[in-house]
Parts: C-alpha cells; sequence; structure tokens
C-alpha cells in the first residue's frame, strides 16, 4: 500500500490537496480543464494564493496513459506512459503504467496528481457514469 503524505477534497472540478492529515492550508490544487478549445489540457495544478495562474499544466490523454506536467516555463516535469512489455506479445493493462520525474520535482506530489488524474479520468470514473 502506498502511503502518501497528502490528504485531497473534491469540489466539483477541483482538488485541494493538504499536507498529512490536515484539512488547513491546501499546499496545491487541482482543476480540471474543460476549455472545448484546447483538448489536449487535461488539468491546471496552482497554488491556492490568491494567484488564478496554473504553475503546472497536464497534457495529453490519462485514458491512454500518456501525458505529460510541465511547469510554467513548459519544461517538462513529469510523465505518464504505458508500460512496454519485455517480451512480444505480452501487454499489460492499462492499470499499470510508469511515472518518470525529473529530479527537481517532488516524486510524492506527482503521485498524488497521478491519483487525482484517475479520480477526474480512470476507468472508476467512467463506471460511476455508466459509460
Amino acid at each position: 500500500m502506498l502511503d502518501l503524505p497528502f490528504n485531497t477534497v473534491y469540489q466539483k472540478l477541483s482538488w485541494l490537496v493538504f499536507g498529512g492529515e490536515t484539512s488547513t492550508n491546501p499546499r496545491f490544487s487541482v482543476r480540471k480543464s474543460i476549455n472545448l478549445l484546447n483538448t489536449k489540457c487535461l488539468a491546471h495544478i496552482s497554488i491556492p494564493d490568491g494567484n488564478p495562474k496554473a504553475v503546472h499544466v497536464i497534457e495529453g490523454s490519462y485514458v491512454q496513459r500518456c501525458c505529460a506536467m510541465y511547469d510554467e516555463n513548459r519544461r517538462q516535469v513529469a510523465e505518464i506512459k504505458p508500460k512496454e512489455a519485455a517480451v512480444k506479445g505480452v501487454a499489460f493493462g492499462m492499470d499499470v503504467f510508469r511515472l518518470i520525474v525529473e529530479p527537481e520535482f517532488d516524486m510524492a506530489t506527482a503521485m498524488a496528481i497521478v491519483i487525482i488524474l484517475d479520480q477526474m479520468f480512470g476507468s472508476s470514473t467512467i463506471s460511476r457514469r455508466g459509460l
């Protein structure tokens, strides 16, 4: 079992992420993108300090497990890729993927964002909607 030092709270199309078990002073928020003109943008990550500018953007397809997170300077800081089998003809399910995190980005934060992306776009979300 993965024990992350985060607690999340869902509010409509956004998630607040708190440190530890607290529910005060959120560390960051993740907002699902609903821009119909920019379909490759999945979510915006921002610091809840009153400045609505996103500090990170997630683009790609989480359903295909092929997406990347970029910082405010468009540098890639994390990436999700499908796991590739070493043996031809062997396939992994969509629940098996690689999370590649650059050294300057916090691994626990990246994993918390993956969990939120799964809540936004994962198979459990689709089955709850009856799709």
